[in-house]
């Protein structure tokens, strides 16, 4: 069993190390969605506010929009605990936690 270690302290992790701590954070989790895409992970920086910096470093024609969530509202509906959760949604939803 791997501990958590979102609770200890340190630097923060930056490129490669980032990514796949995320990706170890994220094994085994799907992520249910209307596009039935893969989530990647990206770092664009501190100028991530405008909407249109967000679309210009990604690539994206001006016709897309940008939807901007709080990790909280992002995974509401993942770790919100429901009545009839047996042990494995209770697991996952602990996990999406």
């Amino acid at each position: 069993m791997r501990k958590s270690k979102k609770n200890l302290p340190g630097p923060p992790l930056v490129g490669n190390e980032l990514f796949k701590s995320i990706g170890e954070a994220c094994e085994g989790l799907i992520y249910i969605s209307e596009t039935d895409a893969p989530v990647l992970p990206f770092v664009l920086g501190d100028d991530t506010t405008k909407d249109d910096i967000v679309l210009e470093k990604l690539g994206s024609k001006a016709a897309h929009s940008v939807e901007t969530y709080s990790l909280e509202e992002f995974f509401n509906r993942l770790t919100k605990k429901r009545e009839w959760f047996g042990p494995a949604e209770i697991a996952m939803a602990d996990k999406f936690a």
